[in-house]
């Protein structure tokens, strides 16, 4: 099964049609970045020039990052296809190991240990947080063989790569939250401490203060700007709209979980037996669920503010373990359903079968080139397949529009029109704009005297730019997106950018997914129009008058 879903990556290569949104349009960039510049060990103020006129070195993922090192080793889309087969092997290894010991284990439960464990391996996670999902069965195992008392290696190596190759504040802070509670659980039922348990907490701890020693730097020493995310805001949920956003949380995409969860807690009812790692783990989701859920409500919008600006950590990414979580309840739920039914292992191999075929019809290629999306103008179908790795990136045309210039890089700034700026960035263009996951928020703010005009037409992509801001786009009044591909009818008119900002800035270029009419923006001066069999895009270079 590993290797039905990950063999396809392989085979297509660059012509696979990877996830754009917080892949191609950034992650996959940063990284290339930072080994192209040669700024990989940089100190954390100095500049990346490639970004938004020189984004300080601290905003990028640490040196200390295995995707860096599979980048670097493999180039990125060998990296990108390494990741996808040890994410998928990982998974399942250290979910079937986790089950087999320590969540139900015993030979008559194979069946479901592996079935369990290959559901999760293939869970369309994203891409660009490590281990921070796939690895959490086997740190979660080390973790209980500590408190058991097992002392081996293993377990420490596991809590020390698990350390440096996952993400902080998706899934580190929180999985460490979950070891406190299991700490103090033992602490008042047990009345009892085991050592190497602590130990282990503060070493994991230790190790993610050096593998993000960039992050700890940027926000608790030596702050080098002020955060664009302490501008972070949006409409709190009024009660209604709490209850849905909570129930829609336990329900999305987990309805063979919630079958299998609902009827092992009927037949539990009926036998008045509750196993505690049921109960716990149970309860762990619904009450952490709820309270995320809570948080994003009117009735806190003025703490969560608040505390947003001292620490900007989203605390709805506790949700990240629960991948984690459905699954070794799955594995309890089907246990008991297995061994307490006459028709229980048919209905086991059933929602084992219904859950798998889920993980395939969301599979990332699936999704990315077979799912038709609708346009922003009158529903028209503007994309129906998101471009390949390599028409998206474009190299060929994007040499030519660099040699068709023909000064050095460095020389000049661009912008992009209709398209996202990370293309320019991967071809080596130097970027006003740009989409950064924190940033100087006086940059946000001088970018904006570019956009006011233009966005105070439109109060959603106003609200979106002021009360977000990750992505410095051209966004324009009619919300045209960034994928227009070739072929595109898109002509804009009376734009209302403000070209002066965008020279004292330094740019001289807006690379075009779409045509601009010249004639009612007479300060953009068309260039070319640049077309290749292996781009999505058909590019019109406009020089800043």
């Amino acid at each position: 099964m590993i290797c039905c879903y990950c063999i396809p990556y392989t085979l297509l290569w660059e012509n696979a049609s990877l996830t754009i949104n917080d892949s191609l349009d950034s992650n996959m960039v940063w990284f290339k970045v930072l080994l192209d510049t040669g700024q990989v060990w940089a100190t954390n103020n100095e500049p990346v020039q490639l970004f938004m006129n020189g984004v300080p070195r601290s905003s990028f993922s640490s040196e200390f990052n295995f995707t860096l090192l599979w980048f670097w080793l493999f180039g990125p889309i060998g990296a990108y296809n390494l990741e996808r087969w040890l994410f998928a092997l990982i998974g399942f290894f250290g979910m079937f190991s986790l089950l087999s010991k320590f969540i139900i284990p015993g030979n008559k439960n194979h069946l479901i240990q592996a079935g369990v464990a290959i559901t999760f391996s293939l869970y369309p996670n994203w891409p660009w947080a490590g281990l921070s999902i796939p690895g959490l069965p086997f740190v979660l195992y080390a973790f209980l063989n500590l408190r058991a008392g097992d002392r081996s290696r293993a377990n420490w190596i596991i809590i020390a790569i698990y350390s440096f190759y996952s993400s902080l504040v998706t899934t580190g802070v929180f999985f460490g939250g979950l070891i406190v509670v299991i700490f103090i659980s033992d602490l008042f039922r047990k009345r009892k401490i085991q050592p190497f348990f602590i130990i282990g907490f503060l070493l994991m701890v230790v190790l993610y203060v050096v593998s993000h020693y960039r992050l700890f730097l940027n926000f608790f020493v030596d702050q080098p700007f002020v955060s664009h995310r302490v501008e972070f805001g949006r409409q709190g949920y009024g009660l209604i709209g709490f209850l849905k956003y909570f129930v829609d949380k336990i329900l999305r995409g987990n309805e063979f979980f919630l079958f299998a969860v609902t009827l092992a807690g009927i037949l539990m009812w009926n036998y008045k037996e509750f196993p505690k790692k049921f109960t716990f783990t149970l309860l762990f989701i619904l009450i952490t669920s709820f309270l995320s859920s809570f948080i994003s409500s009117k009735f806190l919008e003025n703490i969560t503010a608040f505390l947003f600006q001292l620490v900007p950590l989203n605390l709805e990414r506790i949700a990240w373990l629960y991948p984690l979580l459905w699954s070794i309840l799955y594995a309890l739920s089907l246990s008991y359903i297995y061994h307490k039914l006459v028709v229980g292992k048919y209905l086991v191999i059933f929602l084992l079968a219904g859950q798998l075929a889920y993980v395939f019809a969301y599979h990332e290629l699936i999704v990315s080139a077979f799912s038709f999306k609708e346009g922003e103008k009158k529903g028209q179908l503007m994309v129906k397949v998101d471009p390949s790795y390599r028409h998206f990136y474009a190299k060929n045309q994007f040499a030519e529009i660099a040699k068709f210039i023909g000064r050095p890089k460095s020389s000049y700034r661009v912008l992009s029109l209709g398209m996202h700026p990370s293309i320019s960035q991967f071809n080596g263009f130097y970027t006003l704009d740009g989409y950064i996951a924190n940033y100087d928020r006086q940059y946000k703010r001088t970018f904006r005297k570019i956009l006011k005009a233009e966005i105070e037409k439109n109060t959603v992509v106003q609200e979106y730019y002021d009360y977000w801001g990750s992505r410095a786009y051209l966004f324009t009044a009619g919300d045209i997106g960034y994928l227009n591909v070739s072929g595109n009818t898109i002509e804009l008119k009376n734009l209302d950018f403000n070209t002066q900002v965008m020279k004292e800035l330094g740019g001289k270029y807006i690379i075009s997914a779409v045509k601009i009419d010249t004639k009612t923006d007479p300060e953009y001066k068309f260039l070319k129009k640049f077309q290749d069999k292996e781009s999505a895009w058909d590019i019109y270079l406009y020089e800043i008058l």
